[in-house]
């Protein structure tokens, strides 16, 4: 009669941990997740306002999740957008005066959902420039389950290095880029050449812009963050 016994009992095991789609905690275990985290402030350099930042909720969602990914020369792109895969998002804007009793300044004219990165202040502290990431993305409808068994493996000094000429050519294409200057008029205006550019600092007065680029050879050692070889 035992084996019968357990027999029925694996089989309700696996019912238990084959169900399909996201199972989640219950509701007080799933706010404490989910609640929107403390906001970020930047300063103006006169000291005057401050620009807060605020996200919808402190974890990734699915969405951002489920997005494509390539894992390139220690970088992990978004191939949909030439841009990180794990970018964390800013979802409004607001401002408030350094001074006592202050209000929030709502920022208008936002995208609607809008998934804000990369803030800046102007030099002169006048405006505020971020980039806008549109999610086009899928969501699935359940999460990929792996198992670890104990097994003991070897594991790479750094993840997601290139080994081969054929991720060389990936990573070249996926990561060159061209500086731009952009005008409040609408005008666009190129600055150097195309190419694997790593960094891009204009000068406290506007009239230059210091470019840090990648060149050839690659190394499959170390990430592409330290292959920053030439300005």
């Amino acid at each position: 009669m035992r084996k019968p016994l357990l027999f029925i009992w694996c089989l309700c095991a696996y019912a238990t941990f084959a169900q399909d789609g996201y199972q989640t905690p219950p509701k007080p275990l799933a706010d404490l997740v989910t609640a929107p985290p403390t906001p970020t402030v930047s300063v103006d350099s006169k000291g005057q306002w401050m620009l807060i930042s605020e996200r919808n909720t402190a974890t990734t969602t699915i969405a951002e999740l489920s997005q494509p990914e390539y894992r390139i020369a220690g970088l992990r792109i978004n191939p949909a957008t030439n841009g990180p895969s794990r970018a964390v998002y800013v979802n409004n804007l607001k401002l408030r005066q350094v001074s006592a009793n202050a209000t929030d300044v709502q920022v208008t004219g936002l995208p609607t959902n809008p998934q804000i990165s990369s803030i800046q202040w102007s030099p002169d502290d006048s405006k505020i420039a971020f980039t806008h990431t549109t999610d086009t993305s899928r969501v699935p409808s359940g999460p990929t389950v792996q198992e670890n068994l104990g097994t003991k493996a070897q594991a790479a000094t750094y993840q997601d290095l290139l080994k081969s000429p054929a991720d060389e050519k990936q990573f070249e294409y996926y990561a060159t880029a061209q500086t731009m200057k952009l005008g409040l008029d609408g005008s666009v205006q190129k600055i150097g050449n195309m190419g694997l550019i790593a960094t891009a600092a204009p000068s406290p007065d506007g009239r230059y812009v210091m470019i840090e680029s990648i060149h050839r050879p690659f190394s499959y050692l170390v990430t592409v963050c330290l292959l920053y070889t030439s300005r």
